[in-house]
């Protein structure tokens, strides 16, 4: 690695569960622990997570992750993770395809109107450099520019097609109709989790494969998501690659906060 090409950032993660009654038998997935590979690697790392038991795990995508559990009876849940990382100006990581990235899911399944849009950019077999990642960048900056951020009309389980249909959403949702567009004409992408530059809170995006490697692309910001972006997980969408994820015996209603940072030092 070339030192030169790598700045360094100090990242955290918190998340806070509170409880109107008490639970039992908590168990919890946070991929919340940054991967590693080419364009990423971890300095330092701490966390602290009190009353529960914790080990590291990976799943079927190759995203590590923190497992936690707590058998006795408690109200909250606090989970803290911080550390230091260098990250890559660059937004490419060489890497392994799979045809998972090729398929839709019930979130990114693009409807007849999604088709329409999308056909409105040349594919990559009609282009003169049949290069994906033009491609990819093109629909982007189109979609970009047809869309509106507009926070709370939209949730976690909304589709790409209903987003569309509205024209905004969040990152999230920017990210499932991108991929939808993509995956409708033959091109292999995935979204991926973690942390953007001074946002305050998690932030989704979308890789592109093509030519032996993935190249991050932020359709939200219309950039490459390259500097000052920390991945956590990846995955075939938002469900696969969720930061948090967790299960309790109980009936108690709960209130969540998350609050994170990332920035250079």
């Amino acid at each position: 690695m070339n030192a030169e090409k790598f700045s360094r950032f100090r990242f955290s993660y918190h998340i806070q569960e509170e409880y109107d009654s008490q639970i039992m038998k908590q168990n919890v997935s946070l991929r919340a622990l940054p991967q590693t590979d080419a364009r990423q690697r971890i300095c330092a790392l701490s966390m602290h997570c009190p009353d529960f038991d914790c080990w590291t795990n990976s799943d079927g995508f190759g995203n590590r992750h923190w497992s936690l559990c707590c058998s006795d009876p408690h109200r909250t849940f606090d989970f803290t993770v911080e550390g230091t990382v260098l990250l890559s100006a660059a937004a490419r990581c060489a890497g392994k395809d799979h045809p998972i990235y090729h398929m839709q899911t019930a979130l990114t399944r693009p409807s007849s109107e999604m088709e329409g849009f999308s056909n409105e950019i040349k594919r990559p077999e009609d282009r003169s450099d049949g290069d994906c990642l033009a491609f990819a960048e093109a629909m982007s900056e189109k979609l970009y520019s047809d869309m509106s951020y507009r926070p709370g009309i939209t949730g976690t389980g909304t589709t790409a097609a209903q987003a569309f249909e509205l024209r905004g959403g969040v990152c999230q949702d920017y990210a499932h109709i991108l991929l939808g567009l993509l995956r409708y004409h033959g091109i292999s992408c995935r979204y991926a989790a973690g942390l953007a530059f001074e946002s305050g809170k998690t932030h989704a995006w979308v890789e592109v494969y093509d030519r032996g490697s993935w190249y991050g692309i932020d359709p939200t910001n219309q950039c490459a998501a390259g500097t000052g972006y920390l991945k956590f997980s990846h995955g075939p969408d938002a469900f696969a690659a969720s930061v948090s994820r967790g299960v309790y015996c109980g009936s108690a209603a709960y209130r969540t906060d998350i609050r994170s940072e990332l920035k250079r030092v």
